[in-house]
This record gives structure tokens, sequence and C-alpha cells, in this order.
């Protein structure tokens, strides 16, 4: 509005209505560029379906606006000497925003489609450069080069880190060495007699979620010390830090797979370089901030668009250049502080001389260094579905949609309007490392009750499981061991006969009365020709369950659903698990990666179950 107001009484045919229009594409890519970076790299600790969104759609329009924005600075008649300083530091923007993280795992797997477009803006200001290098004063020149400078600097490590890493088969070649290795020892092992007791290690491996996200085997998975290390080790100091580890885990897996290039997260490279190329850029960035050429900068060629005797060009450009300044702090921030630049801070750190590691300097800054990190990887909340609240309050068009677009439109925006969050706590955590405990990593349906009288803590416990349990069925199907099509086929005709039933209700109240009025009446008249609705068999269950006492009813059901969450985790899914990784993260996930840990990577057969149980 305030460029409209500023160039309404310009003639029809002036530049400035084209400068005007050309800053506030500049100003809409600085934008856009600035999501891409904050909500890029929080999206993995963020549910929300917005932020989802508007990362989706920052990366959908983030070079095809850019390459607009340059082309049409290239192809002005106008020669406005700012042109050159926007595009330069904004190539530069364009050259980080998306350094740290991707999107999706397609966008990784298709890194010269990125260069290429990195490459084609690299022309466009190249050819800029050219065209303004005689217009534009000595002192901005020298910046304005500096900046093209670190920038094709940017290009070219990012290029050379991800050759680098193809060049060492990073995943391929260490998880199928990894591999022959675990087959040989296990081999080994069946010669004699082993204690299970004897594995004193007590950490995971970490490579054992990379083998089975390649589909490589776990020759490992049926030796007692691999259960034992869950078991009697890693629980054995609780479940809350049981999850804190695997928690930490999966913020490793996350960075491994959703890293655009890496120089973050592979050994063979390092992160000095794109330490100091940031370094660089925000020194530069802060010279050109300063640099009286651009704080008193009078245009020669053309007129400046001017508000109340602010030049305005000037501001833009003083914004991006504050913009780039933060972008590059915050990168080199979140590099520096990475949990992968503590690892190999740390393994370097093991191999230097005693006289080294025994110095207190060195000590403190490994300790601000540990101490400084992500903090948070996930959500760490459950979300919440009730069947009959969606039943009853569904709407018919974006259950339509829903369907027409196979559920992405569901789940990038219409998820939030059904369903709720629930914290995990640690009463949960202990709810569900306590049946793999007590059966030794011999899972079951939950056919067996538990002891206890924490009353309200069983209904929390068998409330928020059998809530979630239904977000899975009815939104993150992939997750759960069954096809997909299966789940979603029973869960959209459990719904719909549901909702069949339920027509007219307006609340939960009125809708448990008119299923217990509908149970009564199929219990009247019973049908020969067909079985009972699931609704049905549901209010049966639920009338057996109130003949038993309150507290042991709910200590019934909080065991019941604790083992049935264990039960449905194990599943050959692995990258299902990895794709929901970006948003937010699931509570099954968490536990898809201690019980492979445990050596459980899939649920067990009928006979064994019917021992177990």
């Amino acid at each position: 509005m305030w460029v409209c107001n500023a160039t309404a009484a310009l003639p029809p045919d002036c530049d400035l209505r084209q400068l005007a229009r050309i800053e506030a594409l500049v100003l809409l890519c600085s934008v856009v560029l600035a999501l891409l970076v904050f909500l890029g790299s929080s999206r993995r600790y963020s549910g929300s379906a917005m932020v989802r969104f508007i990362l989706w759609g920052a990366f959908a329009v983030s070079y095809p606006l850019a390459a607009y924005t340059i082309g049409l600075m290239q192809s002005t008649p106008m020669h406005h000497e700012l042109f050159l300083v926007w595009s330069c530091f904004f190539l530069f923007v364009l050259a980080s925003s998306d350094t740290i993280t991707a999107y999706s795992l397609a966008d990784v797997k298709s890194p010269g489609i990125i260069l290429l477009n990195r490459g084609l803006q690299v022309i466009y200001v190249t050819v800029l450069l050219q065209y303004y290098s005689n217009v534009l004063s000595a002192k901005l020149k020298l910046f304005v080069f500096g900046v093209w400078l670190v920038s094709l600097g940017k290009i070219a490590l990012s290029a050379l880190s991800y050759r680098q890493a193809l060049q060492s088969d990073g995943l391929q070649r260490d998880n199928q060495l990894i591999t022959d290795y675990m087959i040989n020892q296990t081999e080994s092992s069946h010669g004699g007699a082993e204690d299970p007791n004897t594995n004193t290690n007590t950490n995971p491996d970490p490579m054992l979620l990379r083998r089975r996200c390649g589909n490589f085997p776990l020759a490992e998975s049926g030796l007692p010390k691999t259960r034992n290390l869950v078991l009697n080790r890693l629980l054995e100091q609780g479940s809350t830090r049981a999850f804190q580890v695997i928690e930490v885990e999966l913020g490793f897996l996350y960075d491994l797979f959703y890293t655009r290039y890496p120089f973050v997260c592979h050994a063979v490279t390092t992160t000095l370089p794109h330490l100091a190329m940031c370094a660089i850029m925000v020194t530069v960035g802060v010279l050109t901030l300063l640099s009286p050429a651009l704080r008193h900068y009078h245009p020669t060629h053309h007129r400046s668009i001017m508000l109340y005797d602010i030049n305005l060009d000037v501001v833009l450009t003083m914004a991006i250049i504050v913009l780039v300044i933060v972008l590059e702090a915050y990168q080199f921030v979140a590099v520096l502080f990475s949990d992968w630049q503590k690892v190999k801070v740390l393994c370097r750190y093991v191999l230097w001389p005693s006289s080294l590691q025994n110095n207190p300097f060195i000590e403190v800054l490994l300790g601000v260094l540990c101490y400084c990190g992500s903090g948070k990887y996930w959500t760490r909340k459950m979300r919440q579905y009730s069947i009959i609240r969606h039943a009853i309050l569904g709407h018919p068009v974006k259950d339509w949609l829903s369907g027409v677009t196979r559920g992405w439109l569901d789940n990038l925006m219409f998820n939030s309007g059904k369903t709720r969050s629930a914290k995990l706590s640690g009463d949960l955590q202990n709810a569900l490392a306590s049946p793999l405990k007590k059966s030794g990593g011999v899972l079951s349906d939950g056919a067996a009750g538990g002891g206890g009288d924490q009353q309200r803590r069983h209904r929390e416990i068998a409330m928020s499981l059998s809530r979630y349990c239904a977000y899975l069925v009815s939104s993150a199907p992939d997750l759960l061991p069954d096809h997909q099509y299966t789940t979603q086929t029973i869960a959209e005709a459990v719904l719909l006969d549901l909702r069949r039933c339920l027509h007219g209700c307006t609340s939960n109240e009125a809708a448990v009365l008119k299923l217990q009025d509908t149970a009564k009446l199929a219990i009247r008249t019973p049908s020969t020709s067909a079985p009972d609705s699931i609704h049905v068999l549901g209010v049966r269950l639920a009338e057996d369950l109130m003949k038993i006492g309150e507290a042991k009813r709910w200590e019934v059901l909080a065991d019941f659903w604790a083992e049935l969450m264990l039960f449905v985790t194990p599943a050959d899914n692995a990258m299902a698990h990895v794709e929901h990784l970006t948003m937010g993260g699931e509570l099954i996930t968490h536990l898809w990666a201690l019980l492979t840990h445990a050596g459980i990577v899939q649920r067990p057969s009928h006979a064994t179950q019917s021992q177990s149980v």
C-alpha cells in the first residue's frame, strides 16, 4: 500500500512504477527465503499443519520467483545501480537458504537439479554484474564483487561436499560392510554358548537404524545380547532416559536423510570451510551496511522512490543485507552446535595428544559445545483422534477432498481440525516400557492384565493411547504393520457405518445414548444373516467392562493399550517412519526404533503369541 501511495502521483509510463514492482518482488523473495531457513530447520519439532503448508509453498515458489525477479532486473530499460546489490545478496541468500534442510526425500535424491538452478542464477547475476559495472560506485562495486565471489564459493563447496560423499558411498558401503561383519559375528557365536549378560555396552548401535532403512538384514536381531542391551541395560536407566537416547538417535537419522548437502553429517567432509564462508559473509555484510557509499547513496541515472524524505531503495537494500547477516549467523550457530559437529569434534579430540586433552581451555570449549545444542527433536506429543467426535462433527466437503487427494490434503490441512494432542508424560513412558521389561521382549496383543492402584494415571494412559491408536488408523496407516489400503478401507467403513447410526446426534452424550439404544436393539432382535457392526460390539464390550470395579477397569485398559501399542509397532516400514520425521515426529516411530535395538523387527507368530498369553 505504501508503494502505491509513493508512486500514485507519477505518470503511467514512469520507470518508478516498474521499480516499485521489482522492489515488491525482491521483498517477497526475501520473506520466502527467510521462511525456508527458519521453518525448514524447525519443522521436525513442530506438528503444525500451517507450518508444513507454508514451507511447502516456499519450497515450490522460491526458485521460479527468484529467476523471474532477477530476469526482470536485467530486462528493464532502467539503469538502477542497486539492482546489482540486490541480486548479489539475493544470490547468496538463495545459495544458503536450503543448504541445511530439504523438504522431501526427492529433493535429497536430486541435488543435480538444485545445483543447475543455482548455476542459472549465477549466470543471471553475472550478466547483471557486467551490465552495471560502469554505473556502480567503486566502493559498492568492491562489496558486490566480494558477495558474488563468496556465493560462488558456497555453491562450489556444496557441490564438492556432495561429490565427496558420493565417492565415499557412505550409506551403501558402510551399511554393507557392517552387515557382513554382523553376519559373520552371528555365525561365529553359534559355535559356542554365549552369556547374554556379557554385553557391557549400554549404548544403541547408531548404524542399526541406517541399515534397517537401507533394507539390510539385521543378523544380530536374534541374539540374546541384542535384547539384553535394551531390556537390562538401557531401560534399567529409566524409561525417560531410554526415550531421550532414541530421540537423539532419530535426530541424527533426520539429518542424515533430510540434509540437502551432506557436509554436515558425513565424516569425509569438514564443516570448517562452510563456517568460514558464513563468517566472511557476515563480515562483508556488516561492512557494506556501514559503508558511507550505501548510507549516503544518491542515484545518478534515475529517480528513487521517496517516502517522507526517506529513500526506500536504500531502506530495502539495508533490509536485505540485515536479512543476509541474520540468516548467516543463524546457520553458523546451527552448524557449529549441531550434534554432528559435536561428534566430529569429540572424535578428533580423543586422537589428540594427552597434553591437549588435559588443557583446561580445551575442556571449557568442549563443555560449551556440548552444552549448547538442539534441545528439542520432536513435539513430544501424541495426536488424539475420536471417531465419535469425527462422526458427529465431520464435514462432508473435507472428507470428499480427503478421498480425492488420497489423504494428502487431509494430512496437510484438515487433520488439525479433527485431532488434538496429548503430552507424552513420564507415566505414559513407564507404561510403555513396563510390559516390554516384564515380558522379556515377547510381545502380546494385550489380552492379559496387570497390577496397580493408580486410577487416575491408568485412566489417562488408556485414554491417550486408545485415541493415539485411532489417530494412527485414520491419519497415519502407513506406520502400522498391515497394508495401508486395508487399514484405510476398514477405517472408512467403520466411520460411514457410525455416521449412519449417529445421524442427528449433536453431542458426545447423545451419541453414547444412541449407541447404547442401538446395541440393546441388536441384542433383542439378533440377526442370523449378518454379524453385529463394530460399534455394537464396542457397546457390548463397554457393558462388560462396566461390571468390573472402576480402578481395576482402568488398570486393565491401560495395560491392554500399552501392550497393543508395542504389538503393532514392529513392521517393515522404515521409510514411512523417516517421512513422518518431518511432521513433528510420532511416538510409534520412537517405539519402532527402541524395539529395533532390542532385536524385535517383526510381530510374533500366532503360535508364539498364544504361548506368551
